[in-house]
């Protein structure tokens, strides 16, 4: 999407390297998308942990091409073996999310469930792609998940394991999550009002966990400010949010997709055992490409969008 979230300095970083590697201004040619799901057609030289034929699935870095096509080239840390009890639809659907889930929950967030006597946690916007699998991987942790959401999507999220669901349009939604207590770990996929307020609901104890949000300001304030400004302003925002957290002992962080090839394997064996199922909102044909984006750019998805190639 031209105006998409964080297009201008991904835009700013796309032109970086494309000068770097003497393309000029050209942002050409350019494959979209980050998940796959498909089958081994070649490997490289030094290639050991797959061969032609395997099911694999991934999510390459954004600084490669995406997988918006028949083909894509990936290197081998950013796959794995595909769920043997997903479809190769099912299976696009997870990686990304997964991922992201992933570095917010146990990479930045550090949380060690198994640790905690008592474990508590909230997941603001849990009816999208990053909440839905979030809410279960938590819940596969033995965790108990408040969630947020809107009303026509509690039950799609209760039926993934939250133990409570409230409704995020609520005029008291603040005041209803106050009473579910204390949380030790927040996992943010919204980036709004209630986000800002959330921090107030965790434990102030130093051992516990932070607020982690994959909303990050940086791309918001770019968009809204340009370039310069916008990350003038993060800046601010970053130093910002450190004084508080040293002040409060209530810490947010900032959290973002992370290639990982061993979360890729463990997110597989979950899917195996049936801890984590996909949750698509809609399957596009690929020459439906624009429309699907179209789909997503709409927001209040349920789940994720998935391109079926072949």
């Amino acid at each position: 999407m031209k105006e998409g979230y964080g297009n201008v300095l991904l835009s700013a970083m796309k032109k970086y390297m494309t000068d770097v590697r003497g393309q000029g201004n050209s942002e050409f040619p350019l494959i979209l998308g980050r998940d796959f799901s498909g089958v081994v057609v070649e490997v490289g030289k030094g290639v050991t942990h797959f061969r032609p034929g395997d099911e694999v699935w991934g999510a390459p870095e954004p600084k490669r091409q995406g997988a918006h096509a028949e083909y894509c080239v990936v290197h081998q840390s950013e796959m794995s073996r595909k769920p043997r009890n997903l479809s190769h639809v099912e299976a696009a659907s997870l990686p990304y999310v997964g991922l992201t889930a992933w570095a917010a929950i146990n990479t930045i967030g550090q949380f060690k469930p198994y640790k905690l006597p008592s474990r508590s946690t909230l997941v603001l916007g849990a009816s999208g792609g990053v909440g839905t699998f979030a809410v279960q991987l938590l819940k596969a942790y033995g965790t108990r998940v408040v969630a947020t959401c809107s009303s026509d999507a509690a039950s799609l999220v209760r039926g993934l394991g939250a133990d409570e669901v409230v409704d995020y349009r609520s005029p008291d939604v603040f005041q209803q999550l106050q009473k579910f207590g204390q949380f030790d770990l927040i996992l943010d996929t919204v980036g709004d009002e209630l986000s800002a307020k959330a921090r107030q609901l965790l434990k102030t104890d130093p051992r516990h966990y932070p607020l982690v949000t994959i909303a990050t300001p940086l791309f918001r304030n770019t968009d809204e400010h340009g370039l310069m400004l916008g990350l003038v302003k993060s800046a601010f925002t970053f130093g910002t949010e450190v004084i508080q957290a040293v002040r409060t002992q209530q810490g947010v962080r900032w959290a973002f997709f992370l290639s990982n090839e061993k979360a890729l394997n463990s997110i597989a064996s979950l899917a195996e055992q049936g801890k984590i199922k996909p949750v698509i909102g809609r399957v596009f044909s690929f020459d439906q490409v624009p429309q699907a984006f179209e789909f997503v750019k709409n927001g209040h998805m349920r789940g994720k969008a998935v391109i079926k190639v072949r």
